[in-house]
């Protein structure tokens, strides 16, 4: 049985933001009120656009806008030069904070120490990193009760059996891996008694979608009798689309039930809606929390608080077709 490591504080994904508290606030100078009054300026390096990044993103535009202040937005796309250009920029133009979003341990230790050597507080999101002030999501409590969800549903609907679990993993992501699969893992597993040798991990990553699809094609190729087939994803993008369209196309949908982490493909919501007897659910992190504490610690080193090196959790919420539009509105 794989180990993975049990995280059982109050509520990422994702995610993780990092602050370090370094120099003194900058800001620029504005005519707004009495003439010379310094504006907040907070630059994110946001990973990309998809559904949840873009509501970090507007939650940030809300959380300076109640503020005063001005964020500055560049993207990234995962890229490690991008990454790095967006990061000299901002300490170019003399940002009062940076919050960088990356998924890789070495880039993000580069980047801290190029703000360091600028003076300049970081933020990170992507990864959890003890040791800092951290804005997480309960990777671990939010996977276990998907985990739980799923085996309830297999009780009710297959009396319990389950011919195969399919667990489609991120391993690149780290700690925030091994809690959120691993909270699911052991929803399920201490719910339901499947054999070891019908037991699948499945690396697939975060968003490769032709990587990820192909690995899940082949497992459910090469398990032709499995019937009774339970998928805990990582992210909804791969383990949750890519799971959706392999069995879709392999006239296999009604021998899954489904369930895993985020609403981030736009798909997503759609197919909640379609097929909620084998899509049931996911747990979801909602990018405007991530904002909201984020810019309550930066309060914190305005005021000259202490703002102490650890979590500071947001809670996830359970979206199913029941709710989803209530948090992804259908575009007209």
């Amino acid at each position: 049985m794989k180990k993975m490591s049990i995280f059982s504080g109050f509520s990422g994904v994702l995610l993780a933001v990092v602050f370090l508290a370094a120099g003194c606030s900058r800001g620029r100078e504005t005519s707004a009120g009495s003439g010379n009054t310094p504006v907040k300026v907070v630059g994110f390096d946001a990973m990309n656009s998809n559904v949840f990044n873009s509501a970090i993103q507007d939650g940030c535009r809300e959380m300076a806008g109640a503020r005063g202040w001005e964020v500055m937005i560049l993207q990234n796309d995962t890229d490690p030069e991008k990454t790095l250009r967006n990061i000299d920029s901002f300490i170019t133009r003399q940002v009062d904070y940076i919050f960088s979003g990356v998924i890789d341990a070495g880039l993000q230790e580069t980047i801290y120490q190029k703000c360091r050597a600028a003076g300049m507080p970081v933020a990170f999101e992507g990864l959890e990193i003890e040791g800092y002030p951290t804005v997480a999501g309960n990777n671990y409590g939010g996977g276990r009760f998907a985990g739980e969800k799923l085996a309830a549903e297999a009780k009710k609907k297959w009396n319990g059996q389950v011919d195969l679990l399919l667990m489609i993993e991120a391993a690149e992501t780290g700690e925030v891996n091994e809690k959120r699969m691993g909270g699911m893992f052991e929803g399920v597993t201490e719910n339901l008694d499947i054999p070891q040798n019908k037991i699948v991990w499945i690396d697939a990553s975060v968003d490769d979608l032709l990587k990820g699809s192909t690995m899940i094609a082949n497992t459910l190729t090469a398990n032709p009798d499995a019937k009774r087939i339970l998928v805990c994803n990582f992210a909804d993008v791969v383990g949750g689309v890519g799971t959706y369209n392999v069995a879709k196309a392999a006239n296999r949908l009604d021998q899954i039930l489904l369930t895993g982490y985020h609403v981030a493909d736009e798909a997503t919501p759609g197919i909640l809606k379609q097929i909620p007897d084998i899509w049931i659910g996911q747990v979801d992190l909602m990018g405007y929390a991530f904002a909201k504490t984020a810019f309550d610690i930066f309060d914190k080193y305005e005021a000259g608080e202490t703002v102490e090196p650890t979590m500071y959790y947001t809670d996830f919420v359970w979206i199913d077709s029941t709710n989803v539009d209530d948090y992804y509105p259908p575009s007209n």
